[in-house]
C-alpha cells in the first residue's frame, strides 16, 4: 500500500469499490463526482496500474483493483482498531498516559495516533519512551507503561493486543555488495552471508522467526550479534554482515548503503509488524 495515500482517500476508493457506481459512491461520501474521478486517476497514476474499468454502462474492479481494495480494507480496519486501542488506554489513564514505542511504530502508526490523541484529549499529558520489545513488555507488566507500540505480539493473558501494521522486509547491504544490483533477493541467496541480529533477549519472537525461515530455506544462518550501544546499520556498513529490516527504513537510505526487497514468497513469514498492547481493565 502506497504510504502517500491518506486514509480518507482509501475510504473513498473502498466505497467506490462497494458501489461500483460513481454517482452512488459520491452521494455516500457527500462529494461531487469530479473529485472522486480525479482521485481514482491520480491513484492509478501513482501505482502504474488500473484499479477500475469504466464503460458507459458499468464500473468494475480490475484484478489489481481487487487486491488493492482488499489491502485498503485491511488498512482501514487496523486504523479503527488503533483508535479503539487509544480509547481503551485513556479510560484507564488519569491525567497522564505513558506510551512506550518501537522505531518502526514511530515511522508508521504512531504519529497519526498521537495527532488524534492530542486533538481529542487536551488535558492528557503524554509521556513517550522508545524501548525494545522485551523492555516494553516488562514496562506494561510492572505498571510502568499504559500503552505499548511494539514489534512483537505479546501473549500474556493480562494484556490486550491488536495488530496495527504489517509490511515486508528488505535486506540492508553495503552498496558495493554483489547482491546490491538485484531488484529483489531470496532468503536462500543469503545462505553464505553473516546476519546481524539484536540479541534474542531483545526481540525473541523475531529472532526465532528469522532462524526458522532460514532453516526452511535450507541453511542455518551465521549470526553476528549486536552488542550494547552498537547500531546494526553501522555494523552492516563496516562489513560485519547483512541486516533484515522493515521496508519502511529503506525509504531514507543511508549513504553507502542500499535496501534490496526480500522476495514476497520468502518474506511472508518474516513480515515486520507493529502491535498495540495495553493492560486488561479486569487484570
Amino acid at each position: 500500500m502506497d504510504d502517500s495515500i491518506e486514509l480518507r482517500q482509501l475510504r473513498c476508493l473502498v466505497v467506490l469499490a462497494e458501489e461500483l457506481n460513481y454517482r452512488r459512491a459520491a452521494e455516500r461520501l457527500h462529494v461531487s463526482q469530479p473529485p472522486l474521478t480525479r482521485l481514482v486517476a491520480e491513484t492509478e497514476r501513482r501505482l502504474g496500474a488500473r484499479l477500475f474499468e469504466r464503460t458507459t454502462r458499468r464500473v468494475s474492479l480490475t484484478p489489481i483493483g481487487e487486491i488493492f481494495v482488499a489491502e485498503a480494507q485491511a488498512v482501514l480496519a487496523r486504523s479503527e482498531m488503533a483508535t479503539e486501542t487509544i480509547q481503551a488506554a485513556i479510560r484507564r489513564a488519569v491525567g497522564q498516559i505513558r506510551i512506550v514505542y518501537s522505531p518502526l511504530s514511530f515511522l508508521t502508526v504512531l504519529p497519526g495516533i498521537l495527532s488524534g490523541l492530542r486533538g481529542s484529549y487536551h488535558d492528557i499529558r503524554i509521556d513517550l519512551l522508545e524501548m525494545r520489545s522485551a523492555a516494553q513488555l516488562e514496562a506494561l507488566l510492572l505498571g510502568h507503561a499504559d500503552l505499548a507500540f511494539t514489534d512483537e505480539a505479546p501473549h500474556e493473558p493480562t494484556l490486550h493486543r491488536a495488530c496495527l501494521h504489517r509490511e515486508p522486509l528488505s535486506v540492508l547491504l553495503p552498496e558495493n555488495h554483489a547482491l546490491a544490483v538485484l531488484d529483489s533477493v531470496t532468503l536462500a541467496a543469503l545462505a553464505g552471508e553473516t546476519f546481524v541480529l539484536h540479541p534474542r533477549s531483545d526481540y525473541p519472537a523475531y529472532y526465532d522467526r528469522v532462524l526458522a525461515a532460514c532453516q526452511a530455506a535450507g541453511f542455518v544462518p551465521r549470526v553476528s550479534h549486536r552488542e550494547a550501544q552498537q547500531n546494526c546499520a553501522v555494523l552492516v556498513a563496516a562489513g560485519n554482515g547483512i541486516l533484515l529490516t522493515p521496508a519502511t527504513f529503506g525509504r531514507n537510505p543511508t549513504p553507502g548503503m542500499c535496501y534490496v526487497p526480500l522476495e514476497s514468497a520468502e518474506s511472508e513469514g518474516l513480515q515486520a509488524e507493529v502491535w498495540a498492547a495495553w493492560p486488561r481493565v479486569d487484570a
